[in-house]
C-alpha cells in the first residue's frame, strides 16, 4: 500500500480539525489564528517544524489542539520517527504569559457588551479556545466586571478612594483564582451610598 504524499496527509488532517471548529476554509483558519495564509500553506506542505513556536501555538488554539499534536500531524518526518518533544509548560509559566490578557480582556468584553457596534465585538469569539484553556486549568474570575461585592482587602485592590471591609465596591478589573489559590486581586472602586441604594 502506498503512503499518501505528506502534503495530502497534512491537508486532510487539517481539514478534519477545521471541520470540528466550523472553519470551512484555510483562509478562515488563518484569520481565526491571526497568522498569514503562507503559514497555513507551510503546514499543509508538512513543514510545521519550520514555523515559530508562537505561530504554532496560535494555530493549535484555533484548532483546539496542542502544539505537539499540530507538529505530529503536519510534519514531513515519518510519524514513527521519534522527535524530541518540548518540555511541557508549567501552568504558572503559562499564566504569567497570559497575565496582560487576564487583566484586560474582561474589561474589553464588558465595554463591547454595552456597545455592540464597536468593531472589537468581532474578536470576542476568537478567544473561546483560550477561555476553555483557562477553564481546564481551573482559573476562575472572582466576580463579573461591573458587579458589586462587599469589600474584602484580601481579594480586592482599591483603584481610588477608601473603603472599610464590608463596604460595597464595584469590580472594574477582574481578579482570578487558580483552584482555591488567589492569583490576582480584583481591582475595585467604592460605590457611593446613594448609587448603591438606587
Amino acid at each position: 500500500m502506498t503512503t499518501p504524499p505528506v502534503s495530502d496527509r497534512c491537508t486532510q488532517r487539517l481539514r478534519h480539525h477545521m471541520a470540528r471548529q466550523n472553519l470551512p476554509s484555510f483562509r478562515q483558519l488563518a484569520q481565526q489564528a491571526g497568522v498569514s495564509p503562507a503559514t497555513i500553506r507551510q503546514l499543509r506542505a508538512g513543514q510545521a517544524a519550520r514555523c515559530r513556536g508562537e505561530t504554532l501555538a496560535k494555530i493549535a488554539i484555533a484548532l483546539d489542539l496542542t502544539v505537539d499534536q499540530l507538529l505530529t500531524e503536519c510534519s514531513e518526518l515519518p510519524l514513527t520517527r521519534p522527535t524530541p518533544a518540548p518540555a511541557p509548560m508549567d501552568p504558572s509559566d503559562a499564566l504569567h504569559i497570559l497575565e496582560p490578557w487576564l487583566l484586560q480582556w474582561p474589561t474589553v468584553v464588558a465595554a463591547v457588551t454595552k456597545n455592540p457596534d464597536l468593531p472589537a465585538s468581532k474578536i470576542i469569539p476568537l478567544v473561546k479556545p483560550l477561555e476553555r484553556l483557562l477553564d481546564h486549568w481551573q482559573v476562575k474570575a472572582i466576580a463579573p466586571i461591573g458587579s458589586e461585592q462587599p469589600y474584602d482587602p484580601t481579594i480586592h485592590e482599591l483603584m481610588d478612594g477608601t473603603a472599610t471591609p464590608g463596604a460595597i465596591v464595584r469590580i472594574r478589573y477582574a481578579g482570578y483564582y487558580h483552584g482555591e489559590a488567589l492569583l490576582y486581586r480584583a481591582k475595585v472602586s467604592p460605590v457611593a451610598i446613594g448609587s448603591a441604594q438606587g
